[in-house]
């Protein structure tokens, strides 16, 4: 076997004996524009196009058997596809042609429509000549109907969402719109106004006919699937202190459904107290805290401050009725928010004992803090109290009670997020004193109809019977408004395909339990945002790889699966500028295969009406973010074709909906997930993982911990799929399967068998790199037949404003410019095969082949791959 070297930027066959050894010394090679143009549809090894069946929908509809997606005829379907948002969601005729027959070429089988309902045309489906979000823009739907058409002649589904950004007002009916949460989050599930408008838009959308087909949505067999309401739950806006700020007219409607739950639940109020006196604690007069009251200064208490936020402390009698409060006084904000915190240390907890903190406070500006106990020692972390507070210009009391997660004489009470925002902040009057858990309060009852609902956070104040009650009223109201929609969607409306209501981290499944299938969203190192959401001045992510974590967002997907019925993701990204991030598709469908998935939706592939852009644009879209456009054939192969098995172990939760309510009481879709359940959750990583919801026993059949090889190696139970890490930047994960293959990460030096092939990387820029091997055509690498071979890393747009802390970056609003430049990645590829037998081929941007790639060897062929090619992709044939 001849041996490999690196010399410069070439990698050239030294043309002696020995193993594929490229030097890891080599100086880190230029960077070179690579684009992917956004009409090409031409034919090449990366256009697998004819894996869609054309047209979609061309056997019938999809539907449900066995637990997962089947087409008309009875078949297995998965999906693999992308996003529309916005103005996307309605091209011109000639752009919807040319961007269904590129995204054909990907491989991609559906397209989710999103964010249609947010706007006026052109931006949104709305007839901007009215002032109400009520009547339908005829160009907007003939430019949709149009698009779904051109999809469905090039195999692809449509995924319609019924709600996802509709932000109703005064026009539409809806009194103090402007005090409502954004797009009518959580509240939607509630206003009998806002349902009755959803309703009426499922009717006039899904029972539109589409000219260029000639069906209703309803009755449109190219229409897989149909979504209620996108990220949207009332137990989710309940969890995030939402709720709790709706007008008074709307806390009126759930006092009055309170109540009414409460009285078909109990006989009397008599039997409303036996059940929620079990575990009160009565208040105690001792008090626990220490110069509570700031008598003696600031003795006792620490204002502890990060650079680079600044503030100070003074104690003055400016407190209720002239009592003495702590002023502190932030004159430099910083981010994260806990740069500034206050707190006393030196306190005691005993796990389940009930304690009652009670302080008043001010702001100047008016800011949300954190209040907690916490560890006063690492791991620090919460003892099971910790929750957001709007403190405004004028002082009020606050009053929380809670019950220790844990024993803990090392403890404290803190105020935190402190250096969010600048000004000032008092406090005044702090206690705590044991006990202060109650179930009914003096006075209340069921006859008087004066049962108070518990604001977020404060439910511990009462009895677990209380809180379990009150969660179970919201899933019940949840459930009702659930029920209701899909009711319309699928008796009066007659829609025929499968149906979900919302995604899993923002309700538990047992509100889905009438659902056809079940979803969840998940991202990689998500952008947030420090000052106002989506201000595109002021946002970081951290830029780091997935692959350097234990399975990273994908364990989080596999514990909120649920047993029996399709399980789809249907928003999934690593948001750029993570300069890591062609990792993302790879791995989401190596693991999805694995965990035998239904659907993989990337988002999203466009946010606007420009096509023509050869840079990345934004956080997401994926038109021209050419590193993941490159590995999407080898992801669909991988997920869709089925190339990476099925894990032949199940882990499976059984639970029941008492258990989901009483373990995720503060948000109870964290009761329906294999983690809390004592699942280990690396266990995705070895074997399907999935919840079912019944009566009875609550149990774990099955493996409730991964397959490990050695500390932090974690196999799938295929032996298909590897994934590795111990410690920052070491991690990495192999696909080696019979006609995929796959390394992506820090990979270790030298050479890695992968079942005949073998993959050495040389230097990189990050010291990483993904790579992947597809037998596009043919049995495997050892047969005849085309493979595409990619290889990415490091990227950029000329220009980009980098700033960076740590592992922290942004470009603020400065994207840079056109082209995209992107690193070479150098390499030698060992295939079980005759040189003789082997040509290869550097790509140009549309697959085509643009110079050929050196081979060598004898009875193995060796294909050297580099900087030099100024390419991303490669084609291999085998003759």
């Amino acid at each position: 076997m001849e041996r490999l070297a690196l010399v410069g930027s070439a990698l050239v066959v030294l043309g002696v004996l020995g193993a594929c050894t490229p030097s890891r010394s080599q100086e880190k090679a230029e960077l070179f524009p690579f684009t992917i143009p956004w009409d090409d549809a031409a034919p090449s090894v990366a256009n697998v196009s004819d894996w869609n069946e054309k047209p979609a929908g061309k056997s019938g509809f999809i539907s449900v058997r066995d637990g997962h997606f089947v087409d008309g005829s009875g078949k297995r379907i998965r999906f693999f596809g992308t996003n529309l948002c916005f103005a996307a969601d309605f091209p011109p005729h000639e752009v919807a042609e040319k961007v269904a027959r590129r995204m054909a070429k990907f491989g991609l089988n559906i397209v989710r429509f999103h964010h249609m309902d947010s706007q006026p045309f052109p931006s949104g489906i709305w007839d901007g000549t009215y002032q109400d979000r009520q009547h339908l823009s005829a160009e907007a739907l003939d430019r949709l109907d149009y698009l779904i058409y051109q999809l469905k002649l090039n195999g692809i589904y449509a995924d319609l969402n019924l709600h996802v950004s509709r932000t109703l007002g005064e026009a539409d009916g809806i009194q103090e719109a402007g005090a409502l949460p954004s797009m009518g989050k959580g509240v939607d599930n509630l206003h009998p106004r806002m349902i009755e408008l959803q309703q009426q838009y499922a009717r006039d959308l899904l029972g539109h006919v589409n000219p260029y087909t000639d069906n209703r949505y309803a009755d449109e067999p190219a229409v897989a699937m149909i979504e209620i309401n996108n990220e949207n739950s009332l137990v989710s806006s309940w969890a995030n202190g939402e709720i709790d700020r709706l007008p008074g007219y709307l806390q009126k409607l759930l006092d009055e459904r309170w109540i009414e739950w409460l009285k078909r639940k109990y006989a009397d109020t008599e039997a409303l107290r036996k059940a929620w006196s079990e575990g009160a604690q009565p208040l105690s007069g001792k008090e626990l805290l220490r110069n509570g009251d700031f008598s003696q200064g600031t003795g006792e208490w620490t204002l502890e401050v990060h650079d680079p936020a600044q503030a100070q402390i003074q104690i003055a009698n400016e407190g209720p009725g002239g009592a003495p409060a702590a002023r502190i006084d932030v004159t430099q904000k910083a981010d994260p928010g806990w740069y500034v915190q206050f707190h006393q240390m030196g306190l005691g907890f005993k796990q389940g004992e009930a304690s009652t903190l009670s302080f008043w406070a001010k702001a100047d500006p008016p800011r949300t803090i954190n209040v907690n106990n916490f560890r006063a020692h690492e791991p620090w972390g919460t003892l099971g109290f910790s929750t957001s507070v709007d403190v405004g210009n004028e002082w009020k009391q606050y009053t929380f009670s809670f019950a220790a997660s844990e024993t803990e004489d090392r403890a404290r009470i803190g105020f935190s997020d402190l250096a969010a925002r600048a000004g000032a902040i008092w406090l005044a009057k702090l206690s705590l004193k044991p006990g202060g858990v109650e179930g009914l309060h003096e006075g209340e009852s069921l006859e008087a109809g004066n049962i108070s609902r518990p604001r977020h956070g404060e439910a511990s104040g009462r009895t677990d019977a209380y809180a379990r009650d009150y969660v179970a009223f919201l899933l019940d109201l949840e459930i009702e408004y659930w029920n209701g929609m899909l009711k319309v969607v699928k008796e009066e409306v007659g829609a025929k395909q499968p149906v979900t209501g919302t995604q899993m981290g923002y309700t538990p499944p047992t509100t889905h339990a009438a659902m056809d299938y079940y979803d969840s969203h998940a991202y990689w190192h998500h952008p947030w945002f420090p000052g106002q959401p989506w201000d595109g001045n002021n946002w970081w992510v951290t830029n780091r790889p997935m692959t350097d974590s234990a399975g990273g967002t994908l364990v989080g997907l596999a514990c909120t699966r649920v047993a029996g019925k399709p399980y789809t993701v249907s928003e999934y990204n690593h948001p750029s500028p993570i300069t890591y991030n062609s990792e993302a598709f790879i791995l989401l469908a190596a693991y999805g295969a694995l965990q035998d998935w239904d659907g993989l939706f990337q988002f999203a592939y466009n946010h606007g009406d420009q096509w023509d852009v050869n840079r990345i644009p934004n956080f997401f879209d994926l038109k021209s973010q050419v590193v993941q456009l490159v590995t999407l054939p080898a992801a669909v192969a991988l997920f869709r074709r089925g190339d990476v098995s099925p894990a032949r172990e199940q882990t499976l939760v059984h639970t029941t909906a008492e258990a989901i309510v009483e373990r995720g009481t503060g948000h109870p879709a964290v009761g329906g997930r294999t983690t809390n359940y004592g699942v280990d959750g690396a266990t995705a990583l070895s074997h399907r993982t999935a919840i079912t919801v019944g009566t009875g026993e609550v149990r774990v059949d099955g493996p409730a911990q991964p397959l490990s090889t050695g500390e932090g190696v974690y196999t799938s139970d295929t032996g298909e799929l590897l994934w590795s890490y111990t410690k920052r930047d070491t991690g990495w994960v192999r696909v080696n399967t019979a006609r995929s293959k796959a390394l992506i990460g820090f990979l270790p030096a030298g050479r890695h068998g992968l079942g005949g092939v073998s993959v050495e990387v040389g230097p990189t820029r990050q010291n990483w790199a993904a790579v992947t091997m597809t037998a596009i055509e043919g049995a495997g690498f050892g047969a005849p037949g085309r493979i595409l071979v990619t290889a990415t890393g490091y990227y950029e747009n000329p220009g980009w404003a980098w700033e960076t802390e740590g592992d922290r970056a942004t470009v603020r609003n400065n994207w840079g410019k056109d082209p995209s430049m992107a690193e070479g990645i150098s390499g030698a590829i060992e295939l079980p095969i005759a040189a003789s037998r082997v040509k290869a081929y550097a790509l140009d941007g549309i697959g085509a082949r643009r110079e050929p790639v050196g081979v060598r060897g004898t009875d193995r062929a060796i294909i050297a791959i580099g900087p030099q090619y100024k390419t991303l992709w490669y084609e291999v044939v085998v003759e």
